[in-house]
């Protein structure tokens, strides 16, 4: 078999299979559907307030890779480049 037998044998046994299943088929009842639905969780809320420090707007991931880029460009030193990251990591 080519390639191009090997796809179209895979999408001839997806479509056999069907749809797939809607993992948030709650929100797709006839009873919600159409009205403003509003889920309350506080795992992702505890996840960002994680991932943000108090005095910045912006993630780890976010301040390291600006970090990262200062440095590349030579705009602070490898100390200060250390000292700075031990900073964010350390909050």
């Amino acid at each position: 078999m080519d390639q191009i037998e090997i796809l179209e044998a895979e999408i001839a046994s997806l479509r056999e299979q069907g749809p797939a299943t809607n993992k948030f088929s709650i929100l797709e009842t006839p009873e919600v559907r159409g009205r403003q639905t509003t889920i309350v969780t506080t795992e992702p809320a505890a996840d960002i307030m994680d991932s943000k420090s108090e005095e910045s707007p912006y993630s780890r991931v976010e301040q390291l890779e600006k970090l990262i880029e200062l440095r590349n460009k030579n705009e602070i030193k490898p100390e200060e480049f250390e000292e700075m990251k031990k900073e964010i990591l350390g909050k």
